[in-house]
């Protein structure tokens, strides 16, 4: 049978640190051939950095399974031979997918698919990387007449893969975590904001600029200070500033995002007094607006980080932000299609996305605004009602005083 050994805490490979790197062994064969040369030398492959050799570890697992499962559990049963790992077609791998489902101990589709992808990728690299196997996978080609025993898809230029693997279980979406509401941010702000201490100033503007602006994740890491260097505006309510960044900069040029003048003045003095204490020396900032406590600028996991801690994510403020905006338009009588074609301007939305993710986004304003109104109705109806009864109480309160005094 295959079996994962480990090389030693002091091993390395080229130079790079590898404690415990795999290798695959057929224990069944003499010690000169147990070693898998082809395999070993795949593994061998990722050893160029540290990520590279965690991920070796996982591949060897998952080609260790593979084997045994081909060879010591389905062809022994069928002839006493061992097979040569290079004989495998498509069949073969579908039959152990079905396998995998069924014994083995990977419950998501999506850990059974990056097992078959690592076996895809080990016989590609077989036959396209070193040549050792000839005709066994490739992308196949009608006009020329080619077919392979793994037939793989090709991918475009941005998937950045050789190929796509075609067999893949179709992975059911989990569901999203809560969204969270509007006063959920109101309340984080309030909660950062009574905080006197630099990081807390920078939480609370980080969150009032999320939910007033509806700026991306990437676009609020990239602020940057110069951008908040003019003075504001006297006669607009909005501040337009061109951003650093934004999605859609290659199509339609750099994004400029209105910022209520109110939370620009915030802005700029915030510059002034938290973010100076911020600031290190010798640190280079870059001029971000958002530092972290080291004085160097917010990544974007960093940005997560911030506003997991007050149980928000950055593209539910967005959300949010973009449904205030269409509900600002409706009170105002605006017609649908204005709604959206001012908020994708302000959203920085592409042309094409207009029609369906804003949309979505616009039915949600309509929807709060019909509940809100429902509301107010039923509290009206309620009120109405009280209003009866009390009426009603008076008067069988002035009925039971004429009885009382009829009766004396």
């Amino acid at each position: 049978m295959f079996k994962v050994i480990k090389c030693g805490e002091q091993f390395s490979i080229n130079g790079v640190d590898a404690p415990y790197f795999p290798m695959l062994v057929n224990i069944e064969l003499e010690p000169d051939e147990a070693s898998l040369y082809e395999v070993n030398s795949y593994l061998r492959s990722f050893a160029t950095k540290r990520k590279g050799v965690e991920k070796a570890k996982r591949i060897a697992a998952a080609l260790c399974r593979f084997f045994n499962y081909h060879y010591y559990v389905r062809v022994r049963r069928v002839a006493e031979e061992i097979v040569a790992y290079t004989i495998i077609d498509e069949s073969i791998i579908k039959r152990y997918q079905e396998w995998l489902k069924l014994k083995s101990d990977l419950g998501e589709a999506s850990s059974r698919n990056t097992e078959i992808k690592y076996i895809y990728h080990f016989y590609w690299h077989l036959e396209h990387k070193v040549g050792a196997i000839s005709g066994v996978i490739g992308i196949p080609d009608g006009v020329r007449g080619l077919t392979y025993g793994l037939p793989v898809r090709k991918a475009t230029a941005r998937q950045k893969t050789d190929f796509l693997v075609p067999i893949l279980e179709k992975e059911i979406s989990k569901p999203a975590k809560p969204d969270t509401k509007y006063t959920d941010w109101e309340a984080a702000y309030i909660r950062a904001s009574s905080k006197k201490c630099p990081l807390s100033a920078r939480d609370a503007l980080m969150i009032r600029v999320i939910i007033d602006t509806a700026l991306r994740r990437e676009e609020l890491a990239t602020l940057t200070t110069n951008l908040f260097d003019d003075p504001p505006p006297i006669d607009s309510k909005y501040a337009f500033v061109k951003l650093n960044r934004s999605k859609f900069d290659e199509s339609k040029g750099q994004r400029q995002a209105p910022f209520p003048v109110e939370l620009y003045r915030k802005i700029k003095q915030y510059k002034k007094t938290h973010r100076r204490k911020l600031k290190k020396e010798g640190v280079n900032d870059g001029k971000a607006l958002f530092l972290s406590n080291r004085g160097s600028p917010l990544g974007l996991t960093s940005v997560n980080y911030v506003l997991n801690k007050y149980g928000l994510r950055p593209h539910d403020g967005r959300k949010l932000s973009l449904t205030e905006l269409f509900i600002e338009r409706i009170e105002l009588g605006m017609s649908r299609d204005l709604a959206i074609a001012e908020v994708a301007e302000i959203a920085g939305h592409s042309a094409k996305s207009r029609g369906t993710t804003l949309e979505e986004y616009y039915l949600e304003a309509s929807r709060i605004l019909e509940a809100r109104q429902l509301k107010a109705k039923s509290i009206r109806e309620e009120d109405t009602k009280e209003m009866q009864i009390q009426k009603l109480e008076a008067k069988i309160e002035e009925l039971q005083k004429k009885l009382r005094e009829s009766t004396a």
